[in-house]
């Protein structure tokens, strides 16, 4: 199987890179390092899946930086705790009560490499609820700005835009009934 690699200058935490990259390599981020890039890769950049193969230029990247190697990996790391510890929400237990999730579990599913099914039993949560739950933990950390709001506001503001759109919809349709 392929490596997947994203170059520091394409990172721009779509839910691809964020999924197959960066919370899978977050711990060697934490340490200060960043991945190196293999031999042969796959790439999500510009919304698309590209095979690369590494440099050949002998001397590294010929497209080499001004800035310090470790302003990246720490600019990375940064970035993606601060997303991580923007997210807080809680999913009815399966026993009693309810049970709070945080970003705490797209690290146990794509960085420890938990299954979802595995990590809903841990949690005492229903597989389908949690499954939902960390896609919608992925778009809002998804982006290449940060969202200015917490999860629990954007996840208001996203179910009343889908309503908003569902009304519309069906007085769209009950006046074109009309006109008929």
């Amino acid at each position: 199987m392929i490596d997947v690699w994203i170059a520091p200058k394409d990172i721009n935490y779509s839910v691809p890179q964020l999924v197959y990259f960066l919370l899978p390599s977050l711990y060697e981020f934490r340490e200060g390092f960043y991945p190196n890039e293999p031999d042969e890769y796959r790439t999500f950049v510009g919304g698309a899946w590209v095979n690369k193969k590494a440099s050949t230029y002998e001397g590294g990247n010929s497209g080499a930086s001004d800035i310090a190697p470790f302003i990246t990996v720490s600019e990375t790391v940064a970035e993606l705790e601060s997303r991580l510890s923007q997210i807080h929400t809680t999913l009815p237990g399966k026993v009693d009560g309810s049970v709070g999730v945080s970003g705490e579990a797209l690290i146990m599913c794509y960085t420890d490499g938990i299954d979802e099914y595995t990590l809903a039993d841990r949690l005492n949560v229903d597989a389908q609820s949690l499954i939902i739950e960390l896609s919608k933990m992925l778009q809002y950390m998804s982006g290449y700005k940060r969202k200015r709001i917490d999860y629990e506001q954007w996840r208001r503001e996203k179910r009343g835009k889908r309503v908003e759109r569902i009304i519309d919809r069906l007085l769209n349709s009950l006046s074109a009934g009309r006109t008929r």
